[in-house]
């Protein structure tokens, strides 16, 4: 079978692991720190913010975060999106 076949892709599309939105671009708060801005770029292990005194990176296994959507708070333990973005994004 082809992997760009439209069969593959909806198989894909359906792995459990497709539960969360992106978050690049996306308002955050890391509650500890008490750090809130704009997550501009993110890797398998941290996310780099874009704040009023900087841009900071914070590493993804420590951190709880709550993510500002369009509707409304959303809170994530750092260690349950501890992976490539791909790998939990939809």
């Amino acid at each position: 079978m082809n992997r760009f076949s439209s069969t593959g892709l909806k198989t894909f599309l359906k792995l459990s692991f497709l539960r969360y939105l992106m978050l690049i671009g996306k308002r955050v708060r890391i509650m500890k720190l008490g750090i809130e801005g704009y997550v501009i770029d993110e890797t398998k292990n941290s996310l780099l913010l874009s704040t009023p005194n900087g841009n900071k990176r914070i590493i993804k296994q420590t951190a709880n975060l709550i993510v500002y959507t369009e509707k409304g708070e959303l809170m994530l333990r750092g260690k349950d999106i501890n992976m490539r973005p791909w790998e939990y994004a939809i």
